[in-house]
């Protein structure tokens, strides 16, 4: 069994993130309903750039409150599932999770990921909490 954790705060419809224990660590997979022309046109053997930036109400956004990631794509568009599905590895997804983690326990309150110039919006209340669960989750399956 592999641990999971859904992340629930999406505020964008068609977004959502999904977290699993995979080998030593996580790794993170975006799905996208309804996908624009541009994601429909996304292929397999073509690393797609993907950009996590913190914001929050008070003061800009900084360089160091984003990470700029590469992303494979794992579920292709189809017409039947009106969906694509990417995927970011261990070293790439662990430095998301540091990102969100840190500035979800300070004044950061959403979470944008861009795509392929498709960017979603996630509230980042909660995710200290997303986050702590799964890494239990992954200590308790490595013992």
């Amino acid at each position: 069994m592999i641990p999971r954790v859904s992340y629930v705060g999406a505020i964008d419809r068609g977004f959502g993130m999904s977290v699993e224990c995979r080998g030593s660590g996580p790794s993170i997979y975006m799905s996208i309903d309804n996908p624009d022309a541009a994601l429909q046109q996304l292929r397999f053997d073509v690393p797609i750039p993907v950009v996590f930036r913190v914001e929050n109400r008070t003061s800009p956004t900084t360089g160091s409150d984003s990470v700029q990631l590469i992303a494979k794509l794992t579920g292709g568009y189809m017409a039947t599932t009106n969906r694509v599905t990417i995927g970011m590895g261990l070293a790439e997804a662990a430095r998301a999770i540091r990102l969100m983690e840190g500035n979800a326990a300070t004044s950061a309150t959403h979470l944008a990921v861009e795509v392929a110039g498709t960017a979603g919006t996630f509230d980042l209340t909660g995710a200290r909490d997303t986050f702590a669960r799964l890494k239990r989750a992954c200590e308790t399956r490595k013992l």
